[in-house]
């Protein structure tokens, strides 16, 4: 009996070694059938020695889909994930959009937006849901912000609308700054640019009213930025006819007052210009000289270095940031003219140099506390004024007069938009 257990003991372990032989022959023949590139068979013969994962990833390196995933619903679901996850990884090593979305349309629009297809990226996106078309939309705005393509950020809103995101908001005051503070866009030459912020910037207030969830200075913010876009769109209407020429004029002084959001420079300079041509020589000149000195505190960097007390009659701001660049550092040749007449003026002492104030002790164009401007000109509202239906704005009696008149006379100038923008947005004006 003992010599049979001896021997049943030697042949178990030789069936044993035999095995691992096998094994191991089997492990070096898949070895040299994947250096070959037959990963197939490699599969088969892993297969065969009970080596399921070796043999799945064998399939995968074979690109036979299908039966690494029939053998992993065989053996463990939870392969099924990691053969997708491996898919995923070569379609997008591929640059295979189309079959990616077809397991995964975020992977596959992520894959356009780092590849710059952008125009694809937001194509495929419409066809998902708004959250993510606006996604990629606030993506693509970003990348043309920071590239200095403000106008296509801003065609992009205009095409797809301008919906109550918070984490839109900041790409919306930057499209409205940044045109804001655009040289060379106040002639009316220029209309269409103000009136597409204009209206994306109302379709965006609009959509911020029905929103429940959004800060009342947020609100607030972009109300006074949709005032401001619209009163550089009237300036560039009223300049196209000259009876309205007094209104424009108006309003490059009383934007003064949003010197917190449009470059100061730019303000203070094209109010002074508007003044001088007006023959208003004083106030030209305290609105030129202090053009001067917000471009020294440019240069030097140093807020500090201007001087409000001449303007302390007015509603315009006094801290304010200081813009990054000047607004005419493509035209020095211009400031330097501006510099030679504002030292020329200055040695004239038949020249008042201050600015003049009204009865109630203020600048012409400043608003006393919670008073609302006119929605034309942006001058206080006179005792005859004209009120809206569905707006607590105003418009000054003599001023809707004029552009109502100057809408007739001109009907192929931008006044008769004005007019119908007014509508829209304050309804008709009551009697």
């Amino acid at each position: 009996m003992l010599h049979l257990s001896w021997a049943r003991f030697i042949l178990h372990v030789e069936v044993i070694c035999f095995g691992v032989a096998a094994e191991l022959t089997n492990l070096f023949l898949n070895n040299r059938l994947a250096e070959i590139g037959e990963h197939s068979v490699a599969a088969q013969l892993y297969i065969n020695v009970d080596l399921m994962k070796e043999a799945i990833d064998s399939f995968i390196l074979a690109e036979d889909w299908a039966k690494a995933k029939k053998l992993a619903k065989q053996l463990d679901p939870a392969y099924e994930n990691y053969i997708e996850s491996k898919y995923k990884d070569r379609l997008l090593k591929e640059g295979n959009v189309e079959q990616l979305a077809d397991i995964d349309i975020i992977g596959a629009l992520d894959l356009l937006a780092e590849q710059g297809q952008w125009l694809r990226c937001i194509e495929k996106a419409k066809s998902h849901s708004a959250p993510v078309l606006h996604k990629y939309i606030a993506l693509y705005a970003s990348h043309l912000l920071k590239d200095g393509f403000t106008i296509e950020a801003l065609n992009l809103y205009k095409t797809h609308g301008a919906p109550a995101i918070a984490q839109n908001f900041n790409i919306y005051t930057r499209i409205a700054t940044d045109i804001f503070g655009m040289p060379g866009t106040s002639g009316p030459e220029h209309f269409d640019l103000w009136m597409e912020l204009r209206q994306m910037l109302f379709d965006l207030n609009k959509n911020l009213q029905a929103a429940i969830d959004v800060p009342v200075q947020s609100k607030a913010h972009f109300q006074n930025l949709l005032l401001v876009a619209h009163y550089y769109a009237t300036r560039t209407a009223c300049r196209q006819v000259s009876s309205l020429k007094g209104i424009a004029l108006k309003i490059s002084v009383a934007l003064l007052r949003y010197t917190d959001v449009i470059p100061a420079d730019k303000g203070f300079y094209e109010a002074g210009i508007d003044l001088r041509e007006d023959g208003r020589v004083s106030e030209a000149f305290v609105f030129l000289n202090h053009y001067l000195d917000i471009c020294e505190a440019i240069e030097e960097g140093e807020g500090q270095l201007v001087d409000h007390s001449d303007l302390v009659q007015t509603d315009f701001p006094s801290n304010i940031p200081l813009p990054n660049e000047l607004y005419l550092r493509d035209e020095p040749h211009i400031h330097e003219s501006i510099r030679e007449w504002v030292l020329t003026v200055s040695m004239d002492q038949n020249i008042d140099q201050t600015l003049p104030t009204d009865d109630r002790q203020l600048y012409e164009s400043s608003l006393q506390i919670s008073e609302m401007p006119c929605v034309v000109s942006a001058y206080p509202i006179q005792e005859s004024s004209l009120s809206f239906q569905s707006s607590s704005f105003k418009v000054n009696k003599d001023v809707w007069s004029k552009i109502s008149m100057a809408a007739k006379i001109s009907p192929d100038s931008n006044v008769p938009n004005v007019i119908s923008f007014i509508n829209q947005w304050c309804g008709a004006v009551t009697k």
